[in-house]
């Protein structure tokens, strides 16, 4: 292979300006630490400056610290270590700065356990601790629930659940599968404010607006329950007003009963 004395240096030059460039990248400070959090269209659970600030605590201040000695690898892993955080990723700019970009987990109902433990459930069924700081706007769910909180649990993985013949256990399982269905029609999801298991392990909704009580049962016919109470609060409430029943059964196959 023949390269001619003018082509060869030009090559060399050219090798010599990245090897320059990359060398003087690697000695230049960094100059800012950018993190931008898509949120999913839910509420905020984390906040850019939280992130900051768990990583500041755990990997040190990266704005002033070389580029060549800030690891990437372990900023990420404890982004990933938030529990709101779904994917980070993290790298450096041309310009020297740190970039983190983020998706935040999406809540989407809020459980109170027995045992005093309140956290919520993502919507691929993940837990996690409430934040009181940033509470988010979800249906909450209550009542006779004692499974305890761990980050380990799937609840979209319901038979894994049913290894626990402990009925109280099972239930935030269903209660899973009913939020889902629940917030899936968007008249459902503004109308359904909580769930409570109550001591036969029966589902009692509160409606957002209105002062009565939806028997819901078991999670048996879920869709067809759900159809009936949309339907009599399209049809029959603006007839009868919102006040005229203090409670409404769905329990029951083909009926709806309520009691004044």
């Amino acid at each position: 292979l023949f390269i001619s004395l003018s082509n060869f240096s030009a090559f060399s030059g050219f090798v010599f300006l990245l090897v320059f460039s990359s060398f003087k990248q690697n000695e230049t400070a960094c100059s800012g630490f950018e993190v931008n959090i898509n949120y999913q269209d839910a509420d905020h659970l984390i906040t850019p400056w939280i992130i900051k600030n768990h990583v500041k605590n755990h990997c040190g201040d990266p704005i002033g610290q070389s580029l060549s000695d800030i690891d990437i690898e372990s900023i990420e892993l404890q982004i990933l270590s938030i529990p709101y955080v779904l994917k980070a990723d993290v790298f450096l700019t041309i310009e020297g700065r740190l970039v983190a970009r983020i998706i935040q987990r999406k809540p989407l109902m809020r459980v109170i356990n027995r045992l005093g433990q309140e956290f919520y459930a993502d919507n691929e069924g993940f837990l996690m601790p409430a934040n009181h700081d940033f509470p988010a706007r979800v249906i909450v769910v209550n009542g006779n629930i004692t499974l305890p909180y761990s980050p380990n649990v799937n609840l979209s993985n319901f038979m894994a659940g049913l290894s626990d013949t402990l009925q109280s256990r099972l239930n935030i399982y269903r209660a899973f599968h009913i939020v889902q269905k629940a917030i899936a029609d968007s008249f459902l999801l503004a109308q359904v404010s909580q769930l409570y298991f109550n001591s036969d392990n029966e589902i009692e909704i509160t409606p957002a607006f209105g002062n009565h009580l939806i028997l819901f049962g078991d999670t048996t016919n879920t869709s067809v329950k759900f159809e009936k109470l949309k339907a009599f609060y399209i049809q029959a409430m603006p007839k009868v007003g919102w006040e005229t029943y203090h409670t409404i059964n769905l329990k029951y196959e083909n009926q709806i009963i309520c009691i004044k």
